[in-house]
């Protein structure tokens, strides 16, 4: 075959294989025009915002807490990675006009007309809004927080113009022969906003008391607009305790919970564990996890959890038998990352002095734990004992390993022993039976 033909037949060859094999492409959603609810709802600790398809016919509130029911048109598609329906917001996010109306069982319990509202976050914690501000305060707020920001943005270019001053001084001072008189004093760098706010937007401000709502929109025109109609279940706490992440040092990526005082924490012996309490409060698993996300079906009716909802700066008292009481206070720390290959880490007392451009990673009580087992509560200013906030922490018994599986080796041992000799003796009878 000449060189001529055997390229024809590699190009027929290459040909034939592209068009038998389909293509690999990306493929786009579709997406489609509904009105959905867009949700500014408080889980206990902050506002999430979360949102209500069509495919999802009950809204899920905390009682006697305000939240935000925000009507829109938009965009929605399904993303079947995550199995839910998204909103693209971005491409149309059309506010819905009307009267917001709510009734319990027959009985209409409240008409409630838009307002305007903005949220506030906390710097570092984009995903929860620590609160919200209404009506015409929500523009005064967000445009103090614009003077705010732009007044930063002036002192931090006033910042650097000073710092370049100030190294500029100094490397000056250093080379001159003979000692400065006066050394340049470094600027200090403007402090950072800690919160930002969005701007004003419009929505329903909902405060119900526990029970089962209904609620729909009603137009301009008087009518009902149509996929407007939802159930709302209002719901709230079953009790309230004391919660606690207990950090190890040895494993500061793996903490563990404690939600209940006959809970019993083990730990190793030697070592130091970093407590943080908070106040917590047990919902209805179901419930909670369609607060948080209306798509989210993880949850289940006859189950139980429990939300730390903020921390507790109190003073903590650890008693171990025979040893008087030794008092904690609550404190901040640092997490270094080590350099090298190892990856290690280590947690650092948090100096405000040595560490004043640096946050501290957490809080916590640091308690350090001995050869014996330890008992620790939350005890208030006046002296009282913080209900529902003692725990036991006990000693792992390391050290007995060997006595505890030496028993099991022995066994296990004899075990293959007996099934030997009986293999044999088996094997002799059968042996003597043949040769008689």
């Amino acid at each position: 075959m000449t060189r001529r033909a055997t390229w024809v037949c590699w190009l027929f060859v290459t040909a034939l294989l592209l068009i038998l094999v389909p293509s690999v492409t990306a493929q786009a959603p579709v997406k489609e025009r509904h009105l959905v609810y867009k949700l500014y709802s408080f889980d206990g600790r902050g506002y999430r915002q979360t949102f209500c398809p069509q495919t999802e016919y009950t809204i899920y509130l905390l009682a006697n807490v305000p939240s935000i029911i925000a009507p829109r048109w938009t965009l929605v598609y399904y993303w079947p990675i995550t199995q839910e329906y998204k909103a693209d917001w971005e491409s149309l996010d059309e506010v819905v006009e009307g009267t917001l109306e709510i009734l319990r069982g027959n009985e209409v319990y409240a008409r409630l007309t838009m307002e305007d509202y903005a949220l506030i976050y906390r710097y570092g914690k984009p995903g929860e809004a620590i609160k919200f501000v209404a009506g015409e305060e929500a523009a005064r707020a967000y445009t103090r927080w614009e003077e705010e920001i732009e007044a930063y943005w002036k002192a931090l270019a006033d910042y650097h113009r000073r710092r370049m001053e100030f190294e500029e001084a100094l490397k000056r001072c250093l080379e001159e022969a003979a000692p400065c008189e006066t050394l340049p004093v470094e600027p200090t760098p403007p402090s950072k906003p800690e919160t930002y706010i969005t701007p004003p937007e419009k929505g329903f401000f909902v405060n119900l008391p526990a029970g089962r709502y209904r609620l729909r929109i009603y137009g301009a025109d008087g009518r009902v607009i149509s996929e407007s109609e939802k159930e709302v279940v209002v719901f709230q706490a079953r009790r309230e305790g004391v919660s606690y992440r207990v950090i190890p040092l040895s494993k500061w990526t793996f903490p563990e919970t404690s939600n209940a005082p006959e809970e019993v924490l083990y730990v190793n012996s030697q070592t130091t564990i970093y407590v943080q309490p908070f106040y917590a409060q047990e919902y209805n698993e179901l419930y909670y996890s369609r607060l948080r996300n209306p798509q989210d079906k993880s949850g289940r009716k006859d189950r139980w959890t429990w939300v730390p909802i903020k921390p507790i700066s109190s003073t903590l008292v650890v008693s171990s038998p025979g040893q008087a009481e030794e008092t904690i206070n609550y404190a901040p720390y640092f997490v270094r990352q080590l350099p090298g290959s190892a990856l290690g880490y280590e947690i650092l007392d948090y100096e405000p002095n040595a560490m004043k451009h640096l946050r501290p990673s957490f809080w916590a009580y640091k308690v350090k734990i001995g050869t014996h087992s330890l008992f620790f509560k939350l005890v208030n200013p006046d002296g009282s004992v913080i209900p529902k906030s003692q725990r036991e922490v006990r000693i792992l018994a390391t050290h007995r390993i060997k006595a505890v599986y030496l028993p099991v080796l022995l066994v296990f041992v004899a075990s293959l022993g007996l099934l030997f000799y009986f293999r044999k003796r088996s094997y002799w009878r059968r042996r003597r039976l043949t040769s008689s």
